[in-house]
């Protein structure tokens, strides 16, 4: 009895983690009264322990605090996926299915890694993880192949990586519901940390800072233009990191927390970095010598293309900008909110529609949408300040320039699996004009596409266009 509470105490704390293996995940999941009971003991144990640390002085006192708070975060957290308290739904499974492979992702320095598995089953192996990646219609470009992921289990995963610039438009579609068959709660996990760093760049929440390498001689440095969140909402950030699945930080030594931070921020990155190449900017110095000249680089290249700039001058702009913008990116900032109309709202991404029997694919370069064709567009922050999603007669779509109807105006259904406020998400339907001329010297043609109601215009989405096919010769 008592080599079975010690199997089922560490079982539970194995579940707790994300880094239980197939026979933990089942002994855990075979009783759940034991388990329950065994959560309830380490609950209260690790409470205890935590009111006692918070007694202790000293440097590590608040890592040791932290710590413990944590461990008692993970505990309540599967406790209220077994139990949840009333008028709650669980935010995440306690585990995936034993026997079942599915797509996972973990995140590695900015990178996207997936790979598929399962409790108790094989890695599987690249064939198989690109397949899976084309039935869900995952990214079709920008994949790598990494070294493989060595599982809790002892078995190892092949896997393949993308930069979360490119994978951005699939994970919002994860977390906006489509291609979740044989996806993991990893990547589901990723898709609403990635919709909520778009929510913060449609809120005007982010800021640039400078950031630099220094070259071993110590003169001068490699420096570029870096755009981080700002005004995290602790309790928005928090219901992120308590539910983080273990998968997600297997190839990662960093808490939850730091994750999550993490991955917000290179999504902020990767979407204002995307939108300031598009501005129209005096060119930057040809050298840098001087404060005057950094300046002029630093608002000129606010893509992120990286410069050579002198230690000195980098090392004090650098100092400057973050005690310019502390105030906001700070957690234990005051706040002060005034807004006088909403934000304008923000088209996510497009699908083909009809839907193909495939699945909906996303438009892009290498998937062109023909003339006359319906496209589907997931836009965030269409409704008005009470929340009132606007019909579809209200809704209109600017088209290079040219003002259009809109087919059909529909809310995304909320996730039944999150305990979060559903965000601010709208199918917008409309058929792409036969009428729009494109230039036949452009081999990937586009226009910008923009939605628009009442005052509130979004910003212009790149809506990539197939060419006319040419008329038939006449007929000799």
């Amino acid at each position: 009895m008592r080599e079975m509470t010690r199997e089922l105490e560490s079982a539970t704390w194995a579940v707790a983690e994300g880094r239980a293996t197939g026979e933990q995940l089942a002994l855990f999941q075979s009783e759940p009264d034991a388990s329950l009971r065994m959560l309830q003991r380490l609950i209260d144990d690790t409470d205890d322990n935590l009111a006692s640390v918070r007694g202790l002085t000293g440097e590590e006192r608040d890592q040791v605090v932290a710590d413990f708070e944590d461990e008692l975060a993970k505990l309540i957290a599967i406790q209220n996926s077994l139990m949840p308290a009333p008028g709650l739904v669980a935010e995440h499974s306690v585990g995936e299915v034993i026997g079942e492979v599915r797509l996972q992702a973990s995140w590695s320095d900015g990178r996207v890694v997936v790979w598929a598995a399962g409790p108790g089953t094989a890695g599987a192996g690249n064939d198989e993880l690109a397949d899976r990646l084309e039935a869900i219609g995952g990214p079709a470009l920008g994949w790598t192949v990494c070294p493989s992921v060595l599982l809790p289990s002892g078995v190892r995963a092949d896997a393949l990586a993308i930069p979360v610039k490119e994978a951005l438009g699939w994970l919002i579609a994860v977390a906006g519901g489509l291609g979740r068959a044989g996806v993991g709660q990893s990547v589901v996990w990723l898709g609403r940390v990635a919709l909520e760093g778009v929510r913060l760049v449609a809120q005007g929440a982010v800021v640039p800072a400078l950031r630099f390498d220094k070259r071993p001689q110590g003169r001068v440095v490699d420096a570029a233009v870096r755009w981080v969140p700002a005004l995290v909402d602790d309790a928005r950030l928090k219901p992120l990191t308590v539910s983080m699945p273990g998968p997600v930080a297997m190839m990662s030594t960093a808490d939850a927390r730091a994750t999550t931070l993490s991955v917000l921020g290179a999504v902020v990155e990767a979407v204002v970095s995307e939108a300031a190449g598009r501005l129209e900017l005096p060119a930057p110095p040809p050298s840098i010598n001087n404060s005057l000249q950094l300046a002029e680089a630093f608002t000129t290249r606010l893509n992120g293309s990286p410069f050579v700039a002198p230690t000195v001058p980098a090392s004090d702009l650098a100092r400057r900008l973050g005690g310019w913008s502390g105030t906001v990116t700070s957690f234990s900032r005051p706040q002060l909110i005034l807004q006088l109309d909403p934000p304008p709202p923000l088209i996510l991404w497009g699908v083909d529609t009809p839907v193909p029997a495939g699945g909906p694919v996303l438009v892009s370069a290498s998937n062109p949408v023909p003339l006359g064709q319906s496209v589907t567009l997931m836009v965030y922050g269409l409704s008005s300040a009470s929340g009132v999603l606007p019909g579809a007669g209200t809704v209109w779509m600017n088209i290079g320039g040219a003002i259009y109807p809109v087919s059909s105006v529909t809310r995304v259904p909320a996730d039944p699996n999150s305990t979060a406020p559903p965000p601010d998400l709208a199918y917008v339907s409309f058929v792409v004009p036969t009428t729009l001329v494109l230039d036949p010297a452009v081999s990937n043609p586009s226009v910008p596409v923009m939605v628009g109601t009442g005052t509130r215009l979004s910003g212009a989405y790149a809506l990539f266009i197939a060419p006319a096919l040419p008329p038939p010769p006449p007929p000799k």
